[in-house]
């Protein structure tokens, strides 16, 4: 199945999964773009609130976000976490749907980058395997969007 990039705006709902150091900010900098409903999802339910202050709306689990959003952001602190979320419990893989944007911005082994892409792939979506590589004070100026975002 081939993949068509989506254009920018046909993207409505972004979902964003790790809510950490790097994530939070970032995502936060996506909520001020009033163009896009921004869901959320980690396993600590405090940043997930803290993020709805700020105008996000909580996923009741990763497979209603992955169901919800035409883009997807994973910001998660390794391999394993990202691992599980495809191929673990949530069997995320199986369930994809066609003319989703997945990008994952945690540092993962490159094998499993390459597998993630590769089945995605399959399922009509496209995937970016973007590690974050910048420091914290970036993260919270917005220097990781362009203006044209």
């Amino acid at each position: 199945m081939k993949c068509q990039i989506m254009k920018l705006d046909e993207i409505k709902n972004i979902g964003f999964i790790g809510l950490g150091v790097m994530g939070s900010p970032m995502c936060k900098n996506l909520i001020k773009n009033t163009h896009w409903n921004i869901f959320v999802k980690d396993l600590d339910k405090l940043k997930e609130k803290d993020l709805e202050n700020n105008g996000a709306l909580i996923a009741k689990n990763v497979n209603e976000l992955y169901e919800i959003a035409d883009m997807i952001i994973t910001c998660l602190p390794g391999g394993d976490f990202v691992k599980d979320i495809y191929f673990g419990e949530q069997q995320i893989i199986s369930k994809l749907k066609p003319n989703k944007l997945i990008v994952d911005m945690s540092t993962s082994q490159p094998d499993l980058m390459i597998e993630i892409k590769n089945q995605i792939e399959t399922k009509g979506s496209f995937f970016a395997d973007a590690p974050i590589a910048r420091t914290r004070i970036c993260k919270v100026s917005s220097c990781y969007l362009s203006s044209t975002f």
